[in-house]
C-alpha cells in the first residue's frame, strides 16, 4: 500500500513536525496561559532554561530544517 512506504512515511513524519512546530510557535502564549505543556517553546524555555524569544528562534530553526529535509 502508498501508505506503507518508507519513503511516504518519512514524508508524512516530517510534515506533522512542521506543522506541529508552526503550531507551537503561533500559540505558545495560548497555552501557557492555559497551562499545556505540550508546545516546544515552552519545553525549551522549562527544559533549557532559555528566555521566550531565545525558545522560539530554536523552535523556528527546528521548523525550518525540517521544512528543507522536505522539499
Amino acid at each position: 500500500s502508498f501508505w506503507i512506504e518508507p519513503d511516504v512515511r518519512r514524508l508524512a513524519a516530517m510534515a506533522a513536525n512542521i506543522i506541529g512546530w508552526a503550531n507551537d510557535v503561533f500559540s505558545y502564549g495560548k497555552e501557557r496561559n492555559a497551562g499545556d505543556p505540550h508546545n516546544m517553546v515552552l519545553l525549551f524555555s522549562a527544559e533549557q532554561g532559555l528566555s521566550t524569544d531565545e525558545a522560539v528562534a530554536r523552535t523556528v530553526v527546528m521548523h525550518d530544517r525540517e521544512m528543507m529535509r522536505f522539499l
